[in-house]
This record gives C-alpha cells, sequence and structure tokens, in this order.
C-alpha cells in the first residue's frame, strides 16, 4: 500500500496554532512577513561542537554571550538589517531564551528552529533519538511548533536539518529529511538543510516529491560551494539556493559574484538567498574565541554587485522579498496530477461512475527496474522485494490532493465539491453520477489541485454517451477484450487494439476479465501495494489512458485479476501470501468503475440487452466433486441470470461471461468453467436450459482463452464468441479444431466488436473478430425473425 504515516494521538487533541497567511514565527512570537524586512538568513549567535551528549546550557554563560554578541547585532541594525535567522540546531548550541533575550536587547527579529543535525556521522544526535522512527522524529518537531521549545514558549520558524557530503543519503539521514517534510506539512515550517555541494540534493528533491512537498520547502543550505550549473538546476527545479558563505576576502566576493551574475542570467535571482554563516560564540574559548561580525554583505559583496550590473531591485528581491518568501508559514505541497487518465464505467440511462487517481507525476516511471523473466517460482515464504516499486518501470505513485468533476450536456450540467483522495483508497476516487438523460452526449472533465489554499494543477477531459430506453431503437457497437498480459505487450505505449479500437466509434467497451496477471507476472503481487502495481503499470500506458477517456466500460473480474489462478474465495495460495483472496478484490473494484453490483444486465435501446457475470465470488471449489451444488455463479446468480433472460424484450441478448460456457477447453490443465468437466453438470444445466426456453437471438461472448473461435454446441445450438488476446505474443494454447463444433478459430491476438443495427429495416447482429490493427478476420450475422 502506497506509504502514508500517523502521528501520535496526542498531536489531535494538543494546542494547534492557528496563524494567517503572511506569518514569519520569531522567538517573541508570530509577525507579518512585510515586518521581516532586510533579513540575513543563515547566521549563527552560539555554536557548541562539543557533542550532543555533553553539550547543555551548563556550557556557557548567557550573560558572557550577551557581551561579546551584542555590538555585532547593533552593527548589523546600524547596516539596515531588521531580522536575523539563527541557523543553530538542538544539541549543537541552541538556545531559545537566549535568542529571546538578544532579540528584546536589540529590537531584531531573530528566528530559532527545530530539528536535528546529522552531519558528522550524527555527532550531534543523541543516541536515543537516532532510533526513533520518521514519524517519531516528526512528533517531537511537530511538538515544538504547538507547545514551544522545551518550557521557554520559543516556537521555532524553520525546521533546520543536515546530512553528510556522500554520494547518497543513509537511513539515518533520510529519515531526517522525510520526518522534516511530514513536519512542513503539518506546521508549513521551512526545511533548511546543510547539505554542502550537490551529491544528494537531487535525491533530496525526489523525496520530496514522494513526501509530497513542493520544492520551494526547502533551502539548499551551503550551496556557495558548488558549481553554477547545479544551482541553475536545482532552482529550476524550484529549490531555495543559499549562498551563506560571504566574507569580506575578495576572492570569496569574485566568486560569489561570479555564481550569481550566472542566477540572474538565468532568471532565478527569485530563488536566491544570502548570508554569511558568520557570528559563531563557542563555549570554552576565551570570550568564545573570533566571532565574525555581520558585516560583510553590505560592505564588500552589494557595492561590487551594483557594480558589475545588479541593480537596487536585485539587492531587495535578495535580501528583503526573498526571506519573506521563504520564512513564511505555509504548506508548500507539490503538485498534483492525473497521470492515469479518467474512466467512465457502468453507464445507464441515468446513471455512470467517473473513475480518477491523483499522480504524483504526470507520466509513468518510463526507466525503472524491469524484472528479467516473466514467471518468478512459486515460493511458500514471503521475502520483501529490494526494489522499491516507485523504482520499476511502470509505476505511478498517488498523491494526496483534492479532486472534482464537471460534466456537461445539452442544458444539463453540474459541478460536484471538492473531494479529499486519500492513500487508504490508492489516492482514487470514483464520481457517481444520477439523474442522466438517456441517449445524451456527456463531455466530462477532471480537476485536481494539492489543497483547498492551491489552484488546479492539472485537468483531463473525457467524454460518453448514455443509451437509449429499451423502447426506442438504437444502433449500438461494442467491443469485447480479455487477457491483457503486460509482458505481452506489442508497443511501449500500450496494445495495438487500443488505437484500433478507437477508430471505430464504438459506443462502450466491456473488459471481459484477466486485464491484469497479479499471479503469474513478475513480480508476483503479494502485497496489496503490489496488486496496485500491475493496475497501475497497465493503466498509465498512453494508449489506454487515450482509449478510456472517451470509450465507457464494463468490467468484469477474472482469476488473474482478482487473486490467483482457477481461484475460488476458500482456495489456499501459499505462493499469493500475505495477499488474501478478499483483498485481491478489493483491489480490483478500488481500480476500476464497477460499482457495488458485480453481476447486472443493461439495456441499450430497443435492439439489445447484455449481461455481464461474476464467476469467483459465488463460485463452488474447483476440487469439490461434480453435482449439482457445484456452481460457478452461485445459485442466486444463475436463478437471477435465467430470470432477467427471460423478461428481457429486447431483439438480441448477450451474456458477457469472463470464461467460456460452450468451448471446448483445453483437456488438460482447466478446471475451472463451464465447458470443463470438472463443473459438467453446471454447464449442461445452463446450455440444457437455454435449449429448453426456445430462446432466439441469445449469444454468448467470453474472455479467458488465448485464442479466438466461434463455436457451436452440437446438443443445445448455444453460438459462443471467443475474444482471444490483445496481443500475438500471448496467442496459444488452443485444442486441436473440430469444424463441426467450432466453424472458426484462430490463433491470434486481437479483440471482439458485436454491432446491432438495423438493414432494410430487420433488426441485424454482427459479431467480428478482428485482428490486432482492427482488420475484420471473422464475421457472422443474424437477422432477428
Amino acid at each position: 500500500m502506497t506509504k502514508t504515516f500517523y502521528l501520535p494521538l496526542f498531536l489531535s487533541i494538543c494546542f494547534t496554532l492557528t496563524l494567517s497567511a503572511g506569518t514569519i514565527m520569531t522567538v517573541r512570537g508570530p509577525i507579518d512577513s512585510e515586518e521581516l524586512g532586510k533579513t540575513l538568513e543563515h547566521e549563527h549567535i552560539l555554536v557548541d561542537f562539543i557533542g550532543a551528549e555533553e553539550t547543555g546550557y551548563h556550557r556557557w554563560d548567557r550573560d558572557e554571550v550577551v557581551k561579546q554578541v551584542l555590538p555585532h547585532l547593533k552593527e548589523a541594525k546600524a547596516l539596515g538589517y531588521q531580522s536575523l535567522v539563527e541557523c543553530t540546531p538542538a544539541f549543537l548550541g541552541r538556545d531559545p531564551q537566549l535568542l529571546k533575550s538578544l532579540s528584546e536587547e536589540t529590537n531584531l527579529h531573530i528566528v530559532t528552529n527545530t530539528g536535528y543535525y546529522g552531519a558528522r556521522q550524527n555527532k550531534y544526535i543523541p543516541k536515543e533519538v537516532q532510533n526513533l522512527s520518521v514519524n517519531e522524529l516528526a512528533a517531537r518537531w511537530i511538538r515544538e511548533f504547538n507547545e514551544g521549545i522545551e518550557d521557554t514558549r520559543v516556537k521555532p520558524g524553520f525546521i533546520k536539518i543536515s546530512v553528510d557530503r556522500d554520494p547518497k543519503l543513509s537511513p539515518m539521514h533520510e529519515n531526517l529529511l522525510r520526518a522534516a517534510c511530514r513536519t512542513h506539512l503539518e506546521t508549513g515550517l521551512t526545511i533548511a538543510c546543510h547539505t554542502g555541494p550537490s551529491q544528494v540534493i537531487f535525491q533530496m528533491a525526489e523525496i520530496l516529491h514522494e513526501e509530497g512537498v513542493a520544492p520551494g520547502a526547502l533551502i539548499w543550505v551551503h550551496a556557495t560551494t558548488d558549481t553554477p550549473e547545479n544551482q541553475i538546476k536545482a532552482a529550476q527545479l524550484g529549490l531555495w539556493i543559499s549562498i551563506d558563505n560571504v566574507t569580506d576576502k575578495p576572492e570569496r566576493i569574485d566568486f560569489v559574484v561570479t555564481g550569481l551574475k550566472a542566477l540572474k542570467k538565468a532568471n532565478l535571482l527569485e530563488h536566491v538567498l544570502i548570508s554569511h554563516d558568520a557570528g559563531w560564540y563557542r563555549p570554552g574559548e576565551p570570550q568564545g574565541g573570533n566571532f565574525r561580525p555581520y558585516t560583510a554583505i553590505s560592505k564588500s559583496l552589494v557595492p561590487k554587485l551594483l557594480a558589475t550590473g545588479f541593480t537596487q531591485s536585485d539587492i531587495d528581491q535578495l535580501l528583503v522579498q526573498n526571506p519573506q518568501s521563504a520564512f513564511e508559514l505555509g504548506v508548500k505541497k507539490a503538485d498534483v496530477h492525473l497521470g492515469m487518465g479518467l474512466r467512465v464505467g457502468e453507464v445507464t440511462q441515468h446513471s455512470a461512475i467517473i473513475w480518477t487517481r491523483v499522480t504524483k507525476n504526470t507520466e509513468r516511471n518510463l526507466n525503472g527496474y524491469r524484472d528479467l523473466t516473466k514467471r518468478e517460482p512459486r515460493v511458500d515464504e514471503y521475502s520483501p522485494l529490494t526494489i522499491k516499486i516507485k523504482d520499476r518501470e511502470g509505476s505511478m505513485p498517488g498523491a494526496s490532493g483534492q479532486v472534482r468533476l464537471r460534466y456537461q450536456s445539452n442544458g444539463h450540467s453540474g459541478l460536484t465539491d471538492w473531494i479529499n483522495t486519500k492513500a487508504e483508497n490508492d489516492y482514487v476516487h470514483q464520481f457517481q453520477l444520477n439523474g442522466l438523460k438517456p441517449r445524451s452526449e456527456y463531455s466530462v472533465t477532471v480537476e485536481t489541485r494539492p489543497d483547498k489554499y492551491s489552484n488546479v494543477t492539472d485537468t483531463v477531459s473525457g467524454s460518453f454517451a448514455t443509451p437509449a430506453y429499451k423502447s426506442e431503437w438504437q444502433d449500438v457497437t461494442f467491443s469485447v477484450i480479455t487477457c491483457q498480459s503486460y509482458w505481452d505487450l506489442d508497443n511501449q505505449a500500450g496494445f495495438y487494439i487500443y488505437p484500433s479500437m478507437e477508430k471505430m466509434n464504438l459506443d462502450f467497451m466491456v473488459a471481459a476479465g484477466d486485464m491484469v496477471y497479479l499471479d503469474s507476472e513478475s513480480p508476483r503481487a503479494r502485497t496489496i501495494d503490489l496488486a496496485r502495481y500491475h493496475w497501475h503499470r497497465m493503466y498509465s500506458l498512453s494508449r489506454h489512458v487515450d482509449l478510456h477517456k472517451n470509450l465507457p466500460t464494463y468490467w468484469e473480474v477474472d482469476d488473474h485479476d482478482s487473486w490467483a489462478n482457477d481461484g475460488w474465495p476458500t482456495m489456499e495460495a501459499k505462493w499469493m501470501n500475505p495477499l488474501t483472496f478478499e483483498e485481491g478484490f478489493d483491489v480490483y473494484r478500488e481500480q476500476v468503475p464497477i460499482g457495488d453490483q458485480l453481476y447486472r444486465t443493461i439495456r441499450w435501446g430497443k435492439g439489445l440487452q447484455i449481461w455481464l457475470v461474476e464467476g469467483r465470488m459465488y463460485r463452488s471449489p474447483n476440487t469439490m466433486p461434480d453435482g449439482p451444488e457445484k456452481l460457478i455463479w452461485g445459485h442466486e446468480q444463475r436463478e437471477w441470470l435465467m430470470r432477467t433472460i427471460l423478461e428481457s424484450d429486447a431483439e438480441f441478448k448477450v451474456l458477457i461471461s469472463p470464461t467460456p460456457i460452450v468451448g471446448p477447453d483445453r483437456s488438460q490443465g482447466k478446471n475451472d468453467n463451464h465447458s470443463n468437466e470438472v463443473f459438467a453438470h453446471a454447464g449442461n444445466y445452463f446450455r440444457n436450459w437455454t435449449k429448453e426456453q426456445n430462446l432466439k437471438n441469445f449469444y454468448v461472448c467470453n474472455g479467458d482463452r488465448h485464442w479466438q473461435y466461434m463455436s457451436v454446441d452440437p446438443a443445445t445450438g448455444l453460438r459462443e464468441f471467443s475474444v482471444g488476446p490483445p496481443s500475438d505474443i500471448h496467442a496459444g494454447g488452443n485444442p486441436p479444431q473440430d469444424h463441426r463444433i467450432q466453424p472458426f478459430m484462430r490463433v491470434g491476438g486481437g479483440f471482439l466488436t458485436v454491432s446491432v443495427t438495423r438493414e432494410s429495416g430487420a433488426p441485424t447482429i454482427a459479431f467480428r473478430h478482428h485482428d490486432v490493427d482492427g482488420k475484420v478476420v471473422h464475421e457472422y450475422k443474424a437477422v432477428a425473425p
């Protein structure tokens, strides 16, 4: 299941600070961001490098610190600075009471932080803290924001973390960043991360995205030492670039000017912060050591910038406007998207379901890991996969956000409320539309945004038409597909049959089961997350997204797309554990717009009625001895099916079954459908019933088989049309052809279409088998008497 997190209960009942937009939290309380004024965004007053286990307030005399630091702060104030962001974190010398006293003495706004400093191999994080989970870390920092630091009532104005300068984040440092992201989403505090050169900054940007946090919530601290190229790349992503090692040495000034000129040329100054990283009263050293003043920017850097083409407006951008924007309290969520489009399902004369899913990206992972083989051995013991789902080909991570639906027809329109998408539903929402007009065309648009404070960040549009009443004639053409093997795709954009069907002006489609293969295609879906991944990688393919936006579909479930091959509810399949039969079904219903009723019938005008049946949830075990009580549909569904068929006055009646009813099937290896000997009683019962009732113009279309055929049951005359797989690669497994039973059989990929029209005034039905390019390879026509 996609990652989510739940904070401890006390956070839901503790005091939460309510602040207006444009607020910055200082050690003396909140201020409007405009009051921040000219700001030094990364400075220090006191830093204690002795280590987390030894540091503490006993290490310094506050009066002595004030005596040494106060003149430097007053000097900064005289240079026009109104605010200073103090970046010393906990266990490294953070002293909120000291900062508050200095702020009151100088009338400078001082901002302190929450968070932990992981650089230097976690020397400045206590051992007991290093064992905390991401959520436990976040809970501590959120508590400081809500209640104040220790007993001072001083609240942090940003989050300060630090990581080592390694090529990849360590597990501990990844935890720090994820905890900072989750704290940001709860508090709106900006994250400042001491990183140095860019070995990990772009990995950090990816983690922000995974956590649903916008790049503008992160300040890349000490970006000064990296190349202008990397600074530009990071700024283009939306990160804040902190040029914070400014000294009055000429070579340093020239270096900083060169970098700022490159950022200005790229029109990225609005992402840049500048400061000294100065101060540094050091406990244990005489008079706090060599305290560096906060003067180089005003006395050395700004004059050089103004002399080399920068304007006073640029300087104000760097020292006034940008710090205000960077440190304003406000949750910055990552843009959210609708990368899987929309799907329309269960269309009736008056209703429809619109399915959509909020995603982090606009497109699937195109370059992720792909397993080496299609199938993997059945192993009873479950071992978690080492390759994360997000790193796999076709992955499409979801995102929390909001969606709403606009729909319109002639004289009929509507707009739904905004709906929150949640991790527990895989960020899926299914809009139930009611009160629609029959035989009407509808346009639909889904909109998404990160939250109620944000603008719309993505839209997707589609269309569908509702059927006519049963009293009105309507020409109808629909398609039936089955057996979508991801490993047997014939094009990286999706199956060829999808654009072939898109050209046909179809009224609807039936997906007759096995739309994904949870159990028999790597990676085997042994968890809910992996089951969802199978659906994501199949239905994020661009051809599939494009077709479904404008072609309503009725969905049927079969064994592979719900759980395991030939499965039934009480079956044991240890090679699928811990995923259960029930969980597989739940994922299926989550991932397709099928509605509550798994078996149902839909009328399309006077000429056509279709029946969709469910063959897994109610079936008897395949291993049960055959007899009257061994059923695939269960008693209730079978009685409903026969009753509603007899009640119908449609010119043509078509039953669409996920599995064969006539066959014949292979003699070896199949034991789970009405054409198999193990269900001979149920198969004979239904086929004979169709003859006994003298059903006219009643036909069966079936999925599940990997070859196309038209069969005629020699005992009852029941005619069945097998759809076949969507690609030639997946075709095969057919039994020897008996022309008396199967006048047509083809081992190849494609799809089936069914058309109900009037030809010379006579109601006519045509069943056409198509190859993958849409060419008709077989046709059967019948005219209603």
